[in-house]
């Protein structure tokens, strides 16, 4: 069963992640859990490395953004696939997240059900 890390600052944006997540069809979606910026969702995986199965991540947030999230994954060896996502005023955002490691970028205006769940899919398949 999967386990789906959200992070985000926004409770809004964690919420309507979480919805999405809920419409997607797959059973094997066990548990949602959130985390509200990226030093929490460092705790988070540092504590029971393997409790989550995939994050799911805002890059704008004020207290560590998606970028520096990613970086610290990387240095504390904590192996999680990412899919991020943001309101990417330019797509060098993205660009610069796939290369530090995420699996897929979205942009916030285009995030659907279906492309959260065609994202999730690809991120699962490795």
């Amino acid at each position: 069963m999967l386990r789906i890390l959200v992070v985000d600052d926004s409770e809004l944006w964690r919420e309507q992640v979480r919805n999405a997540l809920d419409a997607v069809e797959r059973p094997e979606i066990a548990e949602i859990l959130t985390a509200t910026d990226g030093y929490d969702a460092i705790r988070l995986l540092q504590s029971d490395p393997g409790k989550v199965d995939a994050v799911i991540l805002d890059l704008e947030m004020p207290q560590m953004d998606g970028i520096t999230f990613l970086d610290e994954l990387s240095a504390k060896q904590l192996d999680v696939p990412v899919i991020v996502y943001s309101a990417m005023t330019n797509e060098q955002q993205g660009i610069d997240a796939i290369l530090k490691g995420a699996k897929a970028a979205i942009p916030k205006q285009k995030m659907t059900t279906e492309i959260l769940a065609d994202a999730l899919q690809t991120l699962l398949a490795g």
